[in-house]
């Protein structure tokens, strides 16, 4: 059962055409394929637990798990044995110089005969990177920055830490006299430091290149940075990192898992959901060649953004670490394999039917259905049965979706509510990049319904065409009828045409009597006045008489006469005669007003009505400008107008 069976009873066995073992157990069938080029190492009890790192060294096999440092002989068949003092989170195992060090959640350690030595001070090592043209010194990614170690005769020993750097350094690659340091969260670093690796000369951050799970990797000349947005490669020119068109086709953002990247050789990993791709050179022109193999993050079952790849001793043999344990590839094994797409199931419902209830029917018949029998549903699949063979499907429906579907894993696919007409379903399959031999279809027809048949409409036709010809003459006997409302319109607009202009004649003469009314009014309002202005003359007079004459004889009888003209009120009834023909309406509409006003009120309310002022009223009034300003007072009171309110205003108003 360790080895991966249910059951270590086996009842029977066989062997099928492609070699494989098929085992009946005590509690289960069991399915052995010989020939694949996977061989798995599931840690079912759990001892290894997640392996980070594999080495090849010395005739040993090192894995760098989340339990510790384990290792066994290459020609053992026994299992791996743990290292003591290895105890926690192996990050990377490198080997430099001919020496193999681990990184580890405590520190560095350098591996010699099965047996784990720290170098002294160092805490929480990501991964080592040797110094170009320094055998004697490497730079150590940490998890609070950068660190130099430095070989003294045969002993590596921590020499410093790096100032002016303190973010964790999981990445870390040395190129084009920098150091890059990619960080998920905060951005990738381009750090520039002296020639003694002791201090930090300047940091330049590209906050656009940022990620999570993104990672760098230098490969030969070039140095790559991956993300959910695509694969830049460093252009030493520019010193910027130019996104790679054919390398950034390697996955979508829905395909993206993690952008770690691992090198082998010439050859550079990179792992998808859906499979795990392989960049190479062609031999012959040097050109980037892409080769994809069907393995997805589920069938992996690895740790995303901590995926990792190491090859094996012969060519095209690797291994991949796992959540629990690890993974042999040998793509050499892997052939293409023909295969093909079959229908499994149609059924077909109707819009109120329920969930589960429907009419199954033949995949190799076309269907002819009723109109409400519009919602169907198509299951398929393609009979490859390989543990890691994860077929994905790509359908249309010709007839109303005419464009291939997006692929997708799901094995069946429900159209509803589906209009009459003829349609034919046709679906492929693909493992890998490997798509079906034969395209699966079914054709079948949805019916009209009976108001849509042929009868139906050449009906509708004829009922059309009935309708037309009333509504023709419908249309004739409503403008017949209309030609005749027009005429009698018009004879009726003519006559009240006539008599509008009689009318505007009559208008005209009694426009013409009003304007002579008005003239002969103004003329005598304007006489009047002039009599009135008498009052100025003779008070005038009278005080001249006053002031000139001293002879009570002769001024006394002059004066008497003056008074006498002044008091008299024949003026003021010539006056108002004259003022109703001029302004007829203003003495009615004072009275009813404010039927309480005085003879002396009405005729200062005229005065003003003619805007005249209070020096011009006195005279009339043959009083003086301030005993006509307490008249204008008391009249106010007697209307009772408000104290914002001007009596000019209002009278003129009224």
């Amino acid at each position: 059962m360790e080895n991966g069976l249910q059951n270590n009873t086996v009842l029977s066995l066989f062997e099928d055409m492609d070699k494989s073992l098929w085992l009946g157990l005590d509690n289960g069938i069991g399915h052995i394929v010989l020939n694949s080029p996977y061989l798995i190492y599931d840690d079912i009890i759990g001892d290894i637990g997640s392996v980070y790192s594999y080495i090849s060294f010395n005739d040993m096999i090192y894995i760098g798990t989340n339990q510790g440092l384990f290792y066994k002989s290459k020609s053992s068949m026994s299992g791996f044995e743990f290292i003591p003092g290895t105890q926690g989170q192996v990050w990377q195992l490198e080997e430099i110089n001919g020496i193999l060090f681990c990184c580890h959640h405590n520190g560095t350690f350098i591996i010699e005969d099965k047996k784990a030595k720290k170098i002294e001070g160092t805490e929480g090592t990501w991964n080592l990177r040797p110094i170009k043209n320094s055998d004697n010194l490497m730079i150590q990614g940490s998890y609070d920055g950068l660190y130099v170690l430095e070989k003294r005769g045969d002993i590596w020993q921590l020499r410093n830490k790096i100032d002016g750097f303190e973010n964790s350094s999981r990445f870390v690659e040395l190129f084009d006299e920098f150091i890059f340091v990619n960080h998920e969260y905060k951005g990738l670093y381009k750090i520039s430091v002296d020639d003694a690796f002791r201090a930090v000369k300047s940091v330049q951050i590209d906050t656009v290149l940022w990620g999570d799970n993104s990672a760098i990797l230098s490969s030969g000349d070039e140095l790559l940075y991956a993300h959910q947005k695509g694969i830049h490669i460093y252009d030493g020119v520019s010193g910027r990192f130019l996104k790679d068109s054919l390398l950034s086709s390697l996955y979508t953002e829905a395909n993206y898992t993690s952008g770690k990247m691992t090198a082998i050789g010439d050859e550079i990993w990179f792992f998808t959901k859906d499979n795990l791709s392989m960049v190479s050179k062609s031999s012959l022109n040097n050109k980037r060649v892409i080769t994809k193999i069907e393995l997805g993050e589920s069938s992996r079952n690895s740790i995303s953004g901590y995926e990792n790849m190491a090859q094996l001793k012969n060519v095209g043999n690797y291994v991949l670490g796992t959540g629990s344990g690890y993974i042999l590839l040998d793509t050499k094994k892997i052939r293409e394999k023909r295969f093909n797409i079959e229908i499994a199931e149609i059924k077909m419902t109707t819009t109120n039917s329920p969930d589960n209830a429907g009419q199954l029917l033949a995949t190799d018949k076309m269907g002819d259905f009723e109109h409400y029998k519009n919602n169907i549903t198509l299951s398929f699949y393609t009979p490859e049965y390989g543990k890691y063979t994860h077929p994905r499907y790509q359908y249309r429906l010709h007839g109303i979706y005419q464009n291939w579907s997006e692929w997708s894993s799901s094995h069946s696919v429900q159209f509803n509510n589906l209009p009459y007409g003829d349609y034919t379903f046709e679906v492929r399959s693909k493992i890998g990049e490997q798509i079906s031999e034969n395209t699966a279809s079914f054709t079948f027809k949805i019916q009209k319904k009976w108001y849509q048949s042929n009868l139906a409409i050449a009906l509708y036709a004829f009922i059309g065409i009935l309708g037309l010809f009333f509504m023709h003459m419908a249309y004739r006997r409503h403008y017949r009828q209309r030609q005749e409302k027009l005429l009698e319109k018009s004879e009726k607009e003519m006559r009240i045409a006539k008599a509008e202009n009689e009318k505007e004649i009559v208008r005209l003469k009694n426009e013409q009597l009003k304007q002579r009314v008005r003239l002969k009014s103004n003329e005598l309002a304007a006489s009047t006045m002039s009599l009135l202005r008498k009052n100025e003359v003779l008070n005038e007079v009278k005080n001249l008489l006053d002031n000139k004459v001293k002879d009570p004889g002769i001024k006394g009888p002059i004066t008497k006469i003056i008074d006498e003209s002044l008091t008299k009120n024949d003026d003021w009834e010539l006056f108002k005669e004259a003022f109703n023909n001029a302004d007829k309406d203003f003495l009615g509409k004072l009275n009813k007003s404010h039927p309480n006003l005085t003879q002396n009120d009405i005729r200062l309310c005229a005065y003003l009505r003619l805007n005249l002022s209070s020096k011009e009223i006195g005279p009339l009034f043959n009083i003086s400008t301030k005993s006509v300003e307490i008249k204008r007072y008391r009249l106010r009171k007697k209307m009772g107008l408000e104290h914002d309110k001007n009596l000019v205003d209002y009278i003129l108003n009224l």
